[in-house]
């Protein structure tokens, strides 16, 4: 059997380093072979585990086949529900989970424990990993099979489409109480418009009729949908979540509008650029419980996301806020090559990092004032560390563009053109634009001080969603040869102040992006 030959040959020997150890009941070794292979291709070592027992035999057999230095990423392979009584499930496809002790989140949730992989990875039992772990929660080969086909293509795909500078946001209100929402609100500003570079493009979508990025609430399941299957680098939920639907929209006149659920995984069909899924929010991550969460049933999913992030109990903003932040700097200023070890060192590191700095004591301080009842904030980030869990494969690759440097751009008055200078080290298709801020919106939202179910409400409320969201204000492509290039824009008559130009360009085997600051003056200005 060529299979069984391949995995013999992949396994590694006692004192032997493999990089990534995959632990998998047999009846998923056959639908290994193709990725296995494809990881060999890349020089990586893998080693085949068929899991030891219980929770605890798993963890010891895994820390046992480490080679400290060489090993860094696990693979779980397998379900591992409990039914409605709490036992865990015994078959074939089921690969265990441990279960820690809840402190923190027990004032919010019915649960006295958390289900965790997190201990698969900590190797000194001080609750952070030191290895990336990721689980592909298959029910059968078949669909381990198609998981693990989404996530070759992906690092093999050709497609170098504006997807990969593309992150969606998608929230709804807390309602937890002024400070906290207020913390949230500054928090989510906070990664938008400092964690993540003006090079790449954000759309934000929010459940709130009032928001100038409401969308026509009759089509914001819609709305979720396309985001998703347009394809994107990272598609982020912000808001309330339960194991298979997220929060609705409501309006003043007592309707609800669904934003995602389950029923809505059939119509997922991204034909590229499948989104890296993050969940800040309760318990779209339960694996553990008697039905399939979101998680699990987006990622089995052939046009769904290419991985999920996501948590097993229920989660609290502040933690949920910090990790955020984290994992956005751990990609755009560390430039994470793996999916596992962007997760990994952000978890690490929204325990471990300083919390002396303005932003960090500002956030602290919010959170102390708001939250009487955890008032200790070490200990809920660490029990987010816990409750988190990365739903795909940890040694994904990461598409990591190369940079276009953009000098310096000289400020213009109102009318004048913009002239852009830079050098590319990429040939291609390079889309030129100038953008403001994030902080500032593009349009003057119209006033809104009652909400009427008219279909001129529904249509300007869909009008200023799309207009809030389309920030170019001028733009030109063109074929860009390698190395330098130098092109002009024309700023809108209207528009005066601080900018951004930015640089994308899609090239037959890679891609380019960059961004440089600018000003535009009014005429007047002296």
């Amino acid at each position: 059997m060529r299979w069984l030959w391949i995995l013999l040959i992949s396994v590694s020997l006692p004192g032997q380093a493999a990089e990534i150890l995959v632990v998998a009941p047999p009846i998923f070794h056959p639908a290994l072979e193709a990725w296995t292979l494809h990881r060999q291709g890349q020089g990586r070592s893998v080693a085949v585990l068929t899991p030891a027992g219980n929770a605890q035999a798993i963890r010891k057999q895994i820390h046992n086949a480490v080679i400290v230095g060489d090993t860094k990423f696990v693979l779980l392979v397998g379900d591992a529900d409990r039914d409605a009584h709490g036992i865990p499930a015994i078959g074939p496809a089921v690969l265990p989970t441990c279960y820690l002790p809840a402190r923190v989140n027990i004032h919010w949730g019915p649960e006295r424990d958390i289900a965790s992989d997190n201990p698969y990875g900590d190797l000194d039992d001080d609750g952070l990993p030191e290895l990336a772990v990721g689980r592909i929660p298959a029910d059968s080969a078949d669909e381990l099979r198609t998981i693990l086909a989404k996530v070759m293509t992906y690092e093999t795909s050709n497609d170098f489409g504006t997807w990969r500078r593309q992150i969606n946001f998608v929230g709804c209100p807390g309602n937890f109480g002024p400070m906290i929402d207020s913390l949230l609100e500054q928090a989510s500003r906070k990664i938008t418009t400092q964690g993540i570079p003006p090079s790449y493009n954000t759309k934000a979508t929010y459940g709130h009729w009032r928001s100038p990025y409401c969308p026509d609430p009759r089509r914001f399941r819609d709305e979720t949908v396309g985001q998703l299957n347009g394809g994107s680098l990272f598609w982020v939920y912000i808001g309330h979540g339960h194991c298979q639907v997220v929060d609705r929209l409501r309006t003043p006149d007592q309707k609800q509008y669904p934003i995602f659920s389950m029923r809505d995984i059939p119509a997922l069909t991204c034909p590229s650029g499948h989104p890296i899924a993050i969940f800040l929010a309760c318990y779209t991550g339960a694996f553990d419980f008697p039905v399939d969460s979101l998680s699990e049933e987006m990622l089995a999913s052939p046009g769904g996301p290419i991985a999920i992030y996501s948590s097993t109990r229920v989660t609290m903003p502040y933690a949920m806020t910090v990790m955020g932040g984290e994992m956005m700097n751990e990609y755009f200023a560390h430039r994470a090559k793996n999916l596992g070890m962007l997760v990994q060192q952000a978890k690490r590191q929204m325990v471990e990092r300083d919390r002396t700095d303005p932003n960090a004591k500002s956030m602290d301080t919010i959170a102390l004032m708001a939250n009487k009842l955890s008032p200790d904030l070490r200990a809920e980030r660490w029990e987010h560390v816990q409750m988190y869990h990365l739903f795909g494969d940890p040694s994904m690759l990461l598409p990591q563009a190369q940079t276009v440097t953009i000098e310096a751009i000289e400020p213009v008055s109102s009318g004048q053109k913009l002239l852009v200078k830079g050098q590319c080290p990429i040939a291609g298709r390079a889309r030129i634009e100038l953008v403001p801020p994030r902080d500032k919106l593009p349009i003057k939202p119209d006033a809104r001080p009652r909400f009427e179910p008219t279909e001129e409400i529904y249509s300007t409320l869909h009008s200023t969603y799309q207009r809030a969201n389309d920030v170019v204000l001028a733009s030109q492509t063109i074929e860009l040869a390698k190395d330098s290039f130098s092109v002009s824009l024309d700023p809108p008559a209207n528009f005066a102040g601080r900018g951004f130009v930015r640089v994308y360009v899609e090239g037959d085997r890679d891609f380019a992006l960059g961004s440089r600051d600018c000003e535009v003056r009014p005429v007047d200005a002296k």
